[in-house]
């Protein structure tokens, strides 16, 4: 690589549905969704569509995601190859506008490196505008390979 650069990501679309469970004061949903491999960036997209399902648990301020994600499959080469199966945990904490969240990601790769196959922990500090736009940045933490080292990001919801 030859420094920093931008591009635009692929496109994911999400339904999230409530459901009629009242455990403990908390709301609860699941989400379904799929990411189209839009991205032309060499190197940054797998050409084929990932899916996901999330279990969601919501007690103000806090709210909970844990995800199983079915991963297309592909190859880098001789040197790692796709998961089928990948999952992560999020935890978030709201204070009126402003969220802080920590997510876990196990790896994508299977492989002999560990910049390829490695899990990731990231944070990330968002500020709701309103409702539907979010802007947010967040900072990959140890093991450092398995995520974007900074990312600067706007989320608009339907």
């Amino acid at each position: 690589s030859k420094g920093p650069f931008g591009m635009l990501g692929n496109i994911q679309i999400e339904n999230t549905t409530l459901l009629p469970l009242a455990w403990y004061g908390a709301k609860y949903a699941l989400s379904a969704g799929i990411k189209f491999p839009t991205n032309t960036k060499k190197g940054f997209s797998s050409k084929r569509a990932d899916f996901a399902l999330t279990f969601i648990a919501q007690k103000d301020p806090f709210l909970l995601n844990l995800s199983l994600l079915y991963l297309g499959s592909f190859h880098l080469g001789s040197y790692a190859s796709s998961r089928n199966f990948a999952y992560s945990a999020y935890l978030g904490y709201q204070y009126k506008k402003w969220v802080i969240e920590f997510r876990y990601l196990s790896s994508f790769f299977k492989a002999k490196y560990s910049t390829l196959d490695s899990d990731s922990n990231v944070l990330n500090i968002a500020y709701n505008i309103n409702k539907k736009v979010r802007f947010f940045v967040s900072e990959n933490l140890q093991p450092f390979y398995g995520s974007p080292d900074f990312t600067i990001g706007v989320t608009y919801n339907f």
